[in-house]
């Protein structure tokens, strides 16, 4: 006769171990689930003028935020403010503008620490954060590589760090220059202008507005040089290091400073925007004077200064 075996049961505590086991398994694929699912993208900032007010109340401190600032392009009449005050110091062009305005950069950085308890990428983070529900807002902080993709702000941040270290090395290179007296007054500059050039549009604006004014100035220049030179020679010089032997000759070897303050190592005489201005002979009584402008690869915004003998030159902008 066959022995009958009884089944094996599962001792309590085995129950329970399973039990546990299970439900730590799916709380784990629920939590994976949640972490997982997309973030309510739409509740964040496109733009950081969406939160430059609930920014700049996080500033501490009596003295005006300059870190949130609304930042709009400066008018003429502020434009001329600036250059006439610069010009009490030094002549307003890019070599001097540029490194001042790294200057201010410089300074409202070290100041704002002052006045707020995170960096700027910190700050625009806790505030966008802040729309998102207590989960979403967990998951981004477990997974804080997506907070870029999410952010696109976050990369002007980026941007910024980098530049401020350019920034000391550019502003030393101005202020190490001048004397005792024309430091302070620079720096006197800059503290008049701080706020109202805090912003990157402003700062862009400003130069701009300088390249432009440099770069006219300088083919008016060159237009009167080509003139003389026309005059004494009957043909045009073949290129700029000719136009500026003339006028070295004619000026007793002072070459008007506008003009002095734009030659390169190279020989090339620059525009405002710190590139070379191209010369060409148009025919045997012609010339063509460009500079390419704002953009280097378009054409949409050259500056031209055209001339012909016996005609006065003529700018031309598109």
């Amino acid at each position: 006769m066959m022995k009958h075996t009884a089944p094996r049961a599962y001792a309590p505590s085995t129950s329970v171990f399973l039990l546990l086991s299970g439900g730590v398994v799916l709380a784990g694929l629920m939590l994976t689930a949640l972490l997982t699912r997309p973030v309510e993208r739409h509740k964040l900032p496109a733009r950081l003028s969406e939160v430059r007010a609930e920014l700049r109340a996080l500033h501490q401190g009596p003295a005006p935020c300059v870190r949130w600032v609304d930042d709009e392009p400066l008018g003429d009449d502020e434009i001329d403010a600036f250059i006439a005050d610069l010009e009490t110091v030094v002549a307003a062009d890019p070599r001097t503008v540029l490194p001042l305005l790294s200057h201010i950069r410089v300074t409202n950085d070290a100041r704002a620490l002052d006045h707020h308890g995170l960096p700027p990428d910190g700050e625009f983070t806790q505030v966008a954060l802040k729309r998102l529900g207590a989960l979403d807002q967990l998951r981004l902080r477990v997974r804080s590589d997506r907070l870029k993709e999410l952010l696109p702000g976050l990369e002007r941040f980026e941007a910024r760090a980098g530049r401020l270290k350019r920034d000391r090395r550019r502003a030393a290179y101005l202020l190490d220059r001048l004397t005792a007296d024309q430091r302070r007054r620079a720096e006197a500059v800059a503290e008049r202008w701080r706020g109202r050039l805090a912003g990157d549009v402003a700062q862009a604006s400003l130069v701009h507005a300088v390249a432009s004014r440099v770069t006219h100035r300088r083919l008016e220049l060159l237009a009167e040089a080509l003139r003389s030179y026309h005059e004494a020679h009957d043909a045009y010089p073949v290129d700029i290091p000719t136009i500026l032997g003339h006028l070295n000759q004619t000026h007793h070897g002072e070459i008007p400073r506008q003009l002095s303050r734009g030659v390169a190592r190279d020989g090339a005489l620059r525009d405002g925007w710190l590139r070379p201005l191209e010369y060409y002979r148009v025919g045997p009584d012609g010339y063509r004077i460009t500079s390419r402008g704002p953009s280097e690869i378009s054409h949409a915004d050259d500056i031209t200064l055209q001339g012909l003998a016996g005609a006065p030159a003529r700018l031309l902008q598109k």
